[in-house]
């Protein structure tokens, strides 16, 4: 933890109240463990009759690839989460699992929208899209339960996490499919 973590932690301990309370709560929530997997699994649903298998496959490469690097990372760092938080969590904090599944799911979610004609949709689901990891990755700074540096791991775990999924997916398809 640096000066800037604490800083941070420190301000969003002084802006506590009721109402930021439960909202951020509730936006942690739905990345909590089982929240997380129906969640994961009703998306799956919908990917199964809107896209293809390879979009399914991409997706819970790309979660599963999240997953066991943030835990890989958590247990090599073992880094301690910051104390007198609103909440408690276990395990270390070091990097922020729910900011980097909800970076992985909501940006995985971005590349459906991008054949939509109407502009409105379009950009209603964008935003939605980035702006939700944003607000999870600060639940988790509101709730003192990360540090900042935990939070801005958890959203570069997401994004390398898509990345890697696409290129390993780009490969193998090309691979196995260039023996036509």
């Amino acid at each position: 933890m640096n000066t800037f973590d604490v800083a941070v932690f420190d301000f969003f301990h002084s802006i506590a109240n009721p109402f930021l309370t439960y909202s951020f709560y509730t936006a942690t929530w739905f990345f909590n463990a089982i929240p997380a997997t129906f969640l994961f699994l009703l998306a799956s649903f919908f990917i199964c009759m809107w896209g293809t298998r390879k979009s399914l496959t991409e997706f819970w490469g790309a979660i599963g690839f999240s997953y066991a690097l943030v835990w890989a990372i958590k247990v090599w760092v073992n880094f301690p989460r910051p104390e007198l938080g609103i909440i408690t969590a276990f395990g270390p904090s070091f990097p922020s699992a729910h900011t980097a599944l909800a970076t992985t799911f909501f940006f995985f979610f971005l590349r459906f929208m991008r054949h939509e004609k109407n502009i409105f949709r379009r950009w209603v689901h964008i935003l939605f899209c980035v702006l939700s990891p944003v607000v999870v990755g600060m639940s988790r700074l509101y709730l003192g339960v990360h540090w900042f540096s935990d939070v801005l791991a958890g959203f570069t775990i997401g994004v390398l996490a898509l990345i890697v999924s696409d290129y390993i997916w780009k490969k193998f398809h090309t691979h196995v499919f260039s023996l036509d």
